[in-house]
């Protein structure tokens, strides 16, 4: 989604791509995030790491919760407001104050679930103590 609205998204193709984007959102990132938040559930109660044995499991845990909160709250608002502009206004919605708002919006929440799920991935190859 990133490498679409920032290297793709211009105004002969902005429907489409903003079709697109919103597509991945709903047929790959919010399945893959509930099969992530489903399997370390499943994980936490039947193996012997457990929910708050290790607090590098708990931190994932709240790493899997808040892109599904950004995602209901930023993400798909900001899609939806951009496919929204773009059906009004066409191909000079790109250069509305409206739409650069959405979409800047929108890649701040993105970075944020990028840096997120990067953590996790940190998280789960080194599974650091997090000690207080």
């Amino acid at each position: 989604m990133l490498f679409l609205l920032i290297c793709v998204l211009d105004k002969e193709n902005l429907s489409q791509t903003l079709h697109a984007i919103h597509y991945i959102d709903l047929a790959v990132v919010i399945p893959s995030n509930l099969m992530t938040l489903t399997t370390g559930t499943i994980f936490s109660t039947t193996t012997p790491w457990g929910f708050f044995k290790r607090r590098w499991i708990a931190v994932k845990y709240i790493i899997n919760i808040v892109p599904i909160i950004l995602g209901a709250a930023v993400l798909a608002p900001s899609v939806l407001n951009m496919l929204f502009v773009a059906e009004i206004m066409g191909e000079n919605a790109i250069f509305s104050s409206e739409f650069q708002t959405s979409k800047s919006i929108f890649l701040t929440a993105l970075i944020i679930v990028i840096a997120l799920l990067l953590t996790a991935l940190y998280l789960s190859v080194f599974k650091p103590s997090l000690k207080r």
